[in-house]
């Protein structure tokens, strides 16, 4: 059955398109892109076969680790290269050992060293802010340029007894 409409018998007035809904529509596929755009990007893996990579990549040298922790009565260095350990007593002139130990390891390695600096404190034994300041102005007067102080537990090389 067809149908016509009378012009005349049409209502008078301006129609306007509803566009609110595709508005919604247009919001949720945008958060939608972000969202999954990041997922995109950090999902990927570079896969080589072996012996086939790219021959003008020069080989990463890892710069030298040099973990320092202090506790209460003794400061502890260690550096992962050449697995140097040294134990400074609290005597009053810990700092200047520590910056000489600095300065020995930063003459023997051909990169500048990464020095995480962590403060072994506990509720018996505890180690005042003013002394990991210390050490760090010590680290730096040794003129190692990168310093990160980090947690006793998330250091490279752990002190040994």
């Amino acid at each position: 059955m067809a149908g016509s409409i009378d012009p005349a018998a049409a209502p008078r007035g301006n129609v306007d398109l509803n566009i609110v809904p595709l508005i919604d529509l247009m919001s949720c596929l945008t958060a939608f892109l972000l969202v999954t755009a990041v997922w995109v990007t950090t999902a990927q893996l570079e896969v080589r076969p072996a012996g086939r990579g790219r021959p003008d990549k020069a080989p990463v040298v890892e710069p030298e680790v040099v973990s320092i922790q202090v506790e209460t009565d003794r400061i502890w260095v260690g550096t992962a290269r050449t697995g140097e350990r040294l134990v400074l007593p609290r005597d009053g002139r810990e700092w200047d050992g520590l910056g000489d130990a600095v300065r020995r390891v930063l003459a023997a390695s051909a990169t500048p060293p990464r020095v995480e600096l962590a403060a072994a404190s506990t509720a018996a034994r505890p180690v005042r802010y003013d002394d990991l300041v210390h050490a760090m102005d010590a680290v730096i007067d040794g003129g190692a340029p990168d310093v990160r102080v980090a947690d006793p537990h998330e250091l490279t090389i752990r002190p040994t007894l």
